[in-house]
């Protein structure tokens, strides 16, 4: 569901270039691509077995999306020189030690955090056009460090929970920070991923999740 979610909550428009950080087999890109015609995806992976996933999944679906080979810490500099409107990351956010990881190696490392949230932050940074957006998902127990990270920068931050059920806490956090963009924190109402009850989807969720809507971060 992440990999729906974060696509949608970025305010990309056509012609706008956009780079995906650890892009994996290219979900959100894809997703991205089909809800916003136009947009021009990078992506930047550092499993070659993903890679190769994404471009196939890019072939098959007739989208333009250029995948990239690399190391978040040390990015190849056809990506470090480049520069983006919107740069989206689902980086892997448990730590080792938290969670069970998946006995798939490859899956097992894009779950369990091998680098710091910061150095996604700081790259996702350098890379941005001023005034473009840096949008993330995370899990909810980790949104004070993202706070913290984000803190030394300038630029305009919005922040929207996303919980289960009405009344309950959030267990993941959509972000939009835009760089250079007017300093403050603007936490907008929930998106309700299921009505009461829990059988079915709630009709925000449903736009988003199986007909293109956006996520909206109206206060």
């Amino acid at each position: 569901m992440d990999s729906v979610l974060l696509p949608a909550a970025v305010p990309a428009m056509n012609g706008e270039h956009v780079l995906d950080l650890g892009c994996g087999a290219g979900v959100a890109s894809l997703c991205l691509c089909c809800r916003v015609s136009g947009v021009r995806a990078t992506g930047l992976e550092l499993q070659s077995a993903y890679a190769r996933i994404a471009r196939r999944n890019a072939r098959i679906n007739q989208v333009e999306f250029n995948v990239v080979d690399g190391n978040v810490l040390q990015p190849p500099e056809r990506i470090a020189a480049c520069r983006f409107n919107h740069v989206l990351a689902n980086p892997p956010y448990h730590r080792e030690g938290t969670a069970v990881p998946p006995s798939d190696e490859g899956r097992a490392a894009s779950v369990i955090e091998q680098v710091p949230l910061s150095a996604w932050t700081e790259l996702g940074l350098a890379v941005l056009v001023e005034g473009g957006w840096l949008t993330m998902v995370l899990p909810a127990s980790r949104q004070q460090e993202i706070l913290s990270t984000l803190h030394g920068f300038i630029g305009r931050l919005m922040l929207r929970p996303v919980v289960p059920l009405p009344g309950r806490p959030a267990n993941r956090i959509l972000l939009r920070y835009q760089k250079g963009g007017r300093r403050g924190l603007t936490v907008v109402p929930p998106l309700i991923l299921h009505e009461t009850g829990g059988s079915s989807f709630t009709a925000e969720a449903e736009g988003v999740l199986r007909h293109g809507d956006p996520v909206e971060f109206r206060a």
